[in-house]
């Protein structure tokens, strides 16, 4: 989640292009990307979009509903690390970007004229309000009562403790070269324009408390940042 993990999908689609027994699940998507939803027809649950955002756990349970599949034994487990303190920051952005989005709150909106103190205030009162945030399909009555940033954790530490290949978002293009043979740019989804431009560790100034909660709550995503994974070709 907040890791690029959209633009590489689309991108892994482009690349290796979609056959009869595969299955990708993303949205339609620009149409300048090609096709990118495929092969959905014959599996209902993920034709109504319940096929998006699948945690390891759930994707368990529905993979022997998937045809022509195989053992998941058999497939790489690719996924996405990011500065935790950068994705909360990113998720802060685009939790304002639409009042419709589950971490919305009006009174943290940044809005125009607030200066960069401003902006640092509201998001730290964000990142300290309990919301719900419904993940894996579930229903917002089950989603627990959290911060931001224990929902960036329940959704991102599962995918990176069983993840096979890991991609740095920090050198995101090359490591998506090396790693995945995608050689041309990647497209951008779900970017969101900020009103002003300032580097992750200004949000936290003063507030050593959140910058702690934050790292600590995402210790497999620290792990994966400070090693290097080794490079797997994908043609």
């Amino acid at each position: 989640m907040k890791s690029a993990s959209t633009s590489v999908e689309c991108a892994l689609s482009m690349k290796y292009p979609l056959g009869p027994d595969d299955i990708s699940t993303g949205s339609d998507g620009n149409i300048l990307y090609g096709e990118w939803k495929k092969n959905i027809e014959e599996h209902t649950f993920l034709a109504r979009g319940r096929g998006n955002h699948y945690g390891p756990k759930q994707l368990k349970v529905v993979w022997p509903l998937l045809k022509n599949m195989g053992s998941m034994e058999e497939y790489s487990i690719i996924t996405i690390a990011r500065n935790p303190l950068d994705i909360l920051v990113s998720y802060f952005w685009y939790s304002h970007a639409f009042d419709t989005l589950y971490g919305y709150w009006d009174k943290t909106v940044p809005r125009v004229g607030d200066n960069n103190e401003v902006i640092r205030e509201k998001f730290q009162e964000w990142s300290r309000k309990d919301y719900r945030c419904p993940v894996f399909k579930e229903h917002i009555s089950n989603a627990p009562l959290e911060t931001p940033h224990e929902t960036l954790s329940r959704i991102n530490e599962p995918q990176l403790s069983v993840a096979d290949i890991i991609i740095k978002y920090s050198n995101l293009q090359e490591d998506c070269k090396n790693k995945l043979g995608i050689h041309f740019p990647l497209p951008k989804f779900k970017t969101t324009e900020r009103s002003v431009k300032l580097s992750p560790e200004y949000y936290f100034e003063n507030d050593t408390e959140l910058k702690n909660l934050v790292i600590s709550a995402m210790p497999i995503t620290i792990k994966m940042l400070e090693k290097d994974t080794p490079e797997q070709n994908f043609g």
